[in-house]
């Protein structure tokens, strides 16, 4: 109900650089198909109609989204079911993650909309070009299946380390790998059970110290996350576990490991980062140091510092073979194109990319960024701040519930908006994670394979990525030598990895031509 009632500012009708008049001289309603996330929502909306970014749009622009929204995990189901009965609604939503979408195309299902978008996004068209997007928003054959919204790339996580531990030592915050093994020694000799806590569920550090090593061994090229370790130098597809820096990191995680700086039980003990049991190890003093996302930092120092006053854990760089080296892999996904809209055939496509458009005006960014002035957000000193409707809300609402709700992740997402209710700490791990690294060699999120060569790839490298998941703590924890990863990577080819990253190749070769 406060959505519906908040009013955008003055109500004067923007400009856009090639003559787009919002509100359009007719108002139109375009249908949808979408999926949103209940436990989210509050019980306050039903669909992404109701919520203030979309409603607050149609008052600008005149144009409606009716969308009819289903959980998130039936989206599919539903969608599948819609695309069979061939009774589309003008808008689809995540087409993309159940069908090719060129064969949509091919089929007229879904429109490409490639020849409209410099005459009616013109904004948009000019954020892909600023952001260098323009082969990420076409297939290799040169169709735009969709609209698209810019997400900048920031890191949002890393080692981070006990300060006051560091500071009872005597030592400085270590950069390279020997100060690290410095720290971790003298942590131990402190009594710390835990110098480091290694994650369980991933090749050892989620690629915070492996990345100096040149290579990539847990990052997903497009999803994220899992144990993959594709990644690309010059245009060619390596795979990180066949590297010679993979011995070298595996050589230096067996050797702490027989240190003691690593838990013996690492795999199951650390296998969940977030649960009450691993953190409880962080804030009673369990944990010296420990690979994280940057929004558990406050919480690790309030919690800590309940128990112990000089608790205090900070961010800090991972480890290079020399201080000033700079990084091409880091632990989180480069800059990407979140898909917005996908129009079907019966879709009115001016009104379609006219609402998208808006999205990238400076009236759109504000709203989708932060809201509407007065009620979600206040200026200040010239800057947008979050008011209590955000960020203490009088219904209750959390935060992630509040942002869910009244505040977007459409046009280009302004990632700086959650500074605000951050610490400083936590600000500052972006810098200190980000420095000297420029993820160059993560192979581009819009890059797809065909459909031969995904089955290729699903068939093969689901035992493969088995095999790697069984032997990687082995070699850890000294229950297979590390004279035998040579053998370890003799079985990677017999299993056909050089196939998998010949259906990378075909993919990214096809991305680099467009």
């Amino acid at each position: 109900a406060e959505a519906s009632a908040a009013e955008t500012s003055e109500g004067e009708a923007e400009e856009p650089a090639a003559g787009i008049t919002y509100p359009l001289e007719e108002p139109v309603t375009l249908t949808a198909l979408g999926g949103i996330y209940q436990p989210r929502t509050a019980d306050k909306i039903t669909s992404w109609s109701e919520s203030l970014p979309y409603v607050e749009a149609a008052k600008a622009t005149g144009i409606t989204i009716d969308m009819t929204c289903v959980a998130s995990n039936q989206l599919q189901e539903q969608t599948q079911l819609t695309i069979s009965a061939g009774d589309y609604p003008d808008l689809f939503s995540s087409l993309n993650m159940y069908y090719q979408v060129e064969d949509l195309i091919e089929q007229e299902i879904i429109v490409d909309l490639a020849p409209y978008l410099d005459e009616y996004a013109p904004d948009y068209m000019a954020a892909i070009r600023e952001y260098g997007f323009e082969k990420d928003i076409v297939t290799d054959s040169g169709a735009s299946p969709a609209t698209y919204y810019i997400n900048i790339g920031v890191p949002n996580s890393g080692m981070m380390i006990r300060k006051d531990l560091l500071d009872k030592a005597g030592l400085d915050i270590p950069v390279t790998y020997d100060d690290y093994d410095v720290v971790m020694a003298a942590f131990k000799d402190m009594g710390v059970e835990e110098p480091w806590a290694m994650d369980g569920s991933s090749a050892g550090g989620s690629d915070v110290f492996n990345a100096a090593l040149g290579v990539q061994l847990y990052s997903h090229p497009i999803q994220g996350s899992g144990n993959d370790g594709f990644y690309q130098v010059d245009g060619k597809i390596k795979f990180g576990f066949l590297e010679d820096g993979f011995v070298t990191y595996i050589t230096q995680m067996a050797d702490w490991f027989s240190k003691g700086y690593i838990n013996p039980d690492y795999v199951t003990a650390n296998e969940n980062n977030n649960s009450e049991e691993f953190t409880a190890r962080i804030f009673n003093g369990t944990i010296g140091a420990v690979t994280a996302g940057k929004n558990n930092i406050d919480t690790y120092n309030t919690e800590g510092q309940a128990l112990n006053p000089d608790f205090l854990i900070i961010p800090i760089p991972s480890p290079r073979l020399e201080a000033g080296q700079e990084i091409h892999l880091a632990p989180w996904r480069q800059s990407s194109l979140n898909a917005g809209f996908f129009a079907s055939s019966s879709c009115n496509i001016e009104a379609l990319l006219a609402w998208h458009n808006y999205w990238f005006t400076e009236e759109g960014n504000m709203l989708t960024n932060y809201g509407v002035e007065g009620l979600t957000y206040n200026m200040e000193d010239g800057k947008p701040v979050f008011t209590d409707y955000i960020t203490n809300n009088p219904d209750g609402m959390t935060l992630t519930q509040t942002t869910y709700i009244y505040v977007g992740q459409m046009g280009v997402v302004d990632n700086s908006r959650e500074d605000q209710w951050y610490s400083e700490a936590t600000v500052e791990a972006k810098t200190v994670w980000g420095e000297n690294v420029d993820n160059a060699w993560k192979i581009p999120g819009s890059c797809t394979m065909s459909t031969e060569e995904s089955e290729d790839y699903g068939t093969k490298f689901s035992d493969i990525s088995t095999y790697i998941k069984e032997m990687f703590p082995k070699f850890v924890m000294g229950d297979e030598p590390i004279e035998n990863v040579g053998a370890f990577q003799d079985k990677l080819y017999a299993m056909g990895i050089e196939d998998c990253m010949a259906d990378w190749q075909g993919a990214l070769d096809r991305y680099n031509q467009r």
